[in-house]
């Protein structure tokens, strides 16, 4: 991202430059992307929740990815889905869902959850645990972020790493002073932890353009330079710094699909693809996480 904002900055946008980002910092982008960006040559920045890497926050996405996974939604009915989600934003298939579904399943759920308030959400989740564990048998499966100095040793040529907050909080909900902290706190841990100046931020979801143009201000003050969310698109020179659009790789190992959504995303001239590898659904299939 730094060389691309350099060049955005400077008019001489290359009608060819990619950014490649990391949301999150999970695990697998260490032992997965890490490797395969040094083989190749390759550059990326990884947006780094500071509270998920020191064992202070969970993500709640991750839970119900886990729930719905591993549940055999014995009992589950149509009428009971609805008890979570909106009335037919999905139909139940009736028995053992496969993994497809289960996808299809966790992708819209995440989508609704993540318009609710903090307490709306927290009671929906609990809700899900029950209609899907009815025994109350769910224990979580362990999760394992990297550590910092799994971090450290991979901060320099292929890989740097931003701001993503401290506990990604749905801004929408989240008042001014609260967010700053938030963010400022996740900024001065990546700083002392890698020794390194951070001026990049990525939007916790990514998606409410209202409540991130009020932070802008804030980003300025606090010293970063650009910030990036998940709306779809390219970046040229005129592009506002503080709202770069991100492509998402499609969710799917599929080279050939991946090298095709890429190909075409190429043929736009004069444009900036910044592309967020971000493993959506990785409960299911361990290999997804590489994406």
């Amino acid at each position: 991202m730094r060389q691309a904002i350099a060049e955005i900055k400077s008019g001489g946008l290359c009608a060819d430059t990619v950014a490649i980002t990391f949301d999150d910092a999970y695990l697998s982008t260490c032992t997965i992307a890490h490797p395969l960006l040094s083989k190749h040559g390759l550059h990326a920045t990884v947006f780094t929740v500071t509270g998920w890497i020191n064992g202070e926050v969970t993500f709640w996405w991750r839970r119900l990815g886990d729930m719905i996974a591993r549940s055999s939604f014995d009992g589950v009915t149509q009428e009971k889905l609805r008890l979570v989600l909106p009335e037919d934003l999905v139909t139940f298939p009736g028995g053992q869902p496969d993994v497809a579904w289960r996808r299809v399943l966790l992708e819209k759920a995440a989508l609704h959850l993540r318009t609710l308030d903090p307490e709306t959400m927290r009671q929906k989740l609990e809700r899900s645990e029950k209609l899907l564990f009815p025994a109350g048998d769910y224990s979580p499966t362990p999760e394992t972020p990297p550590t910092w100095e799994q971090i450290r040793g991979l901060a320099g040529p292929h890989m740097e790493f931003a701001a993503h907050t401290r506990s990604h909080p749905n801004f929408r909900f989240t008042d001014p002073d609260e967010a700053e902290r938030d963010i400022m706190a996740s900024k001065r841990e990546i700083e002392d932890r890698l020794q390194c100046e951070v001026n990049g931020f990525a939007y916790p979801y990514g998606k409410d353009v209202d409540a991130y143009a009020k932070l802008e201000p804030v980003l300025r003050r606090l010293g970063f330079d650009y910030a990036v969310n998940t709306h779809p698109g390219y970046n040229t020179d005129s592009t506002d710094l503080y709202a770069l659009r991100r492509v998402s790789l499609p969710s799917t190992t599929s080279r050939g699909l991946i090298g095709r959504e890429l190909i075409l995303s190429f043929l736009r001239p004069n444009r900036v693809l910044v592309s967020c590898a971000y493993p959506r659904c990785g409960m299911f299939d361990a290999s997804t996480t590489s994406r």
